[in-house]
């Protein structure tokens, strides 16, 4: 009787362990899976983020950023080639210069262009940086919050002279030269291309549609 069930026991084992290590092991395996897509939606998750924070921050400011340096540049190459001109005009004039009101009119005019593209065009660039910042102030990472106030009051002095609010005195002693932003500028065009590496690295280590299919099957 005893010999009856050892064989009967053995012939169970012989039917159950398989089957253990099969349940055993398709659970192992839908872990593994359920693991493997996790960590693939938290990258994912985290790499959205990256790629917003470029599209909605960084890269229109660096782009404001761009325009008021271009803009800044050709000023500076114009006004240094209007000066050249006008000593040659003077030196070649007779003396006395008595046209002097009527030849300088053009050289007057371009520096009266210049200060309405100021106001009408490099001012409201300003003021898109201060707004994006202030919008997504959440998307800028820690380095870059920290030139926040910086940036606000460059634009509140230059709005509070153009009001005529600040004198031209209280201007030079606030040092409102532009210098104070560098750092700024400098922090968004370095991070612009770091956060955009950043995700171009990442999407190439993307399983494709095709390897994803293979581990979640």
């Amino acid at each position: 009787m005893q010999q009856v069930w050892q064989e009967k026991l053995i012939d169970l084992g012989r039917v159950t362990l398989p089957a253990i290590i099969a349940v055993v092991g398709a659970l192992g395996a839908a872990f593994l899976t359920y693991w493997s897509l996790r960590r693939q939606a938290r990258a994912a998750k985290a790499l959205d983020f990256v790629e917003r924070r470029v599209r909605e921050f960084y890269s229109p400011m660096v782009g404001c950023i761009k325009r008021i340096g271009a803009w800044t540049e050709l000023q500076s190459e114009t006004a240094v080639a209007a000066d050249v001109e006008w000593r040659q005009i003077c030196d070649r004039a007779p003396k006395p210069f008595l046209d002097h009101e009527k030849r300088f009119e053009p050289f007057k005019r371009l520096i009266e262009y210049g200060n309405e593209q100021l106001y009408a065009e490099i001012l409201p660039l300003y003021d898109r940086m201060v707004a994006i910042f202030t919008e997504h102030y959440w998307l800028a990472d820690e380095e870059t919050q920290r030139h926040y106030g910086k940036l606000c009051r460059f634009v509140e002095i230059w709005h509070g002279y153009k009001a005529t609010a600040i004198p031209p005195e209280v201007l030079l002693k606030l040092k409102h030269t532009g210098e104070e932003l560098y750092p700024l500028c400098e922090t968004l065009e370095r991070k612009l291309q770091e956060y955009t590496d950043l995700v171009a690295n990442r999407r190439a280590d993307q399983p494709t549609t095709s390897q994803q299919r293979r581990v979640s099957g």
